[in-house]
């Protein structure tokens, strides 16, 4: 069972595009999120950052822009990341797109 998600943010860097061999393409960027967590005590603002993956939507890559605001839908994965200097792994968490909705304008 995949867990559904869905929010928005900014962009934190121009999407990088991968094409394959297959023909096929991937687009990778991570979106800030806006948020708070409990530290000393109380509350402070925080930004946490979403490893996203678009495959296919092409014609959206353009767009795909440092400080665009936009809205994602899609699933949770994740990959496990050997840990430098041990035998041991880690889960990094990415989010599979499958809709964007670009947010905030024209540009």
């Amino acid at each position: 069972m995949k867990i559904r998600s869905q929010f928005s943010g900014n962009l934190a860097a121009d999407a990088e595009v991968k094409k394959f061999d297959s023909g096929k393409t991937l687009a990778e960027f991570s979106i800030a999120v806006n948020g708070s967590k409990f530290k000393d005590g109380e509350y402070v603002d925080s930004a946490f950052y979403h490893l996203c993956k678009l495959p296919g939507h092409e014609k959206i890559y353009q767009y795909l822009k440092k400080g665009k605001l936009v809205e994602v839908s899609g699933s949770w994965e994740y990959d496990l990341i050997p840990m430098p200097n041990s035998d041991k792994e880690y889960k990094r968490y990415n989010f599979i797109v499958d809709e964007v909705k670009l947010l905030g304008g024209k540009d």
